[in-house]
């Protein structure tokens, strides 16, 4: 916001003092997309898992591999700008973690039941249950930065196969 003019500075007295105030906002991030949606781009994942394998009593000169698949989610957003990211981890979930790639977590201390969701905005830094009921109470740890090209992916302390992740994001620029 500009204003033009000279500032009106009242004189109780025979002595004033004249001065300038300069404000300056910080650089606003401007969203790609129509505006009608907060996000432009979803990617859904879910909790690790192993498939395959075999494990004997006794030591064997040859062993069977097992699969292990880690679902993880890459923003991959444009723009010059950290992008706003919203990560959903829908329940049934025991003390979800949200990881990012480059070995960040954030523990959630809290369970959620089957159909239950927590909304985990890492831009606004807030936490809600079912979009609605703030619970930034149970974070333990420190927040996970966004930015572009961030893997994000979720792990719990009890495996359930409902137990999912999904990232919701958009491009941003200055």
């Amino acid at each position: 916001m500009k204003i033009d003019g000279a500032p009106k500075i009242p004189r109780p007295t025979d002595v004033y003092a004249s001065f300038d105030l300069l404000l300056t906002a910080p650089a606003s991030r401007l969203f790609s997309g129509d505006g009608s949606s907060p996000y432009q781009f979803s990617a859904s994942v879910f909790l690790p898992f192993t498939s395959g394998g075999l494990q004997l009593s006794v030591t064997a000169p040859f062993s069977i591999g097992a699969t292990v698949v880690n679902g993880s989610v890459t923003v991959t957003a444009a723009g010059d700008a950290p992008p706003p990211v919203l990560v959903r981890v829908n329940g049934p979930a025991v003390q979800p973690v949200i990881r990012d790639g480059d070995g960040d977590s954030m523990l959630l201390d809290i369970s959620l039941d089957a159909g239950q969701w927590l909304d985990v905005d890492l831009d606004a830094r807030t936490i809600k249950i079912n979009s609605t009921v703030n619970r930034r109470n149970v974070l333990r740890g420190p927040w996970i930065v966004p930015r572009a090209g961030m893997v994000l992916s979720l792990d719990a302390a009890v495996y359930d196969p409902l137990t999912s992740m999904t990232v919701f994001w958009t491009d941003a620029s200055y």
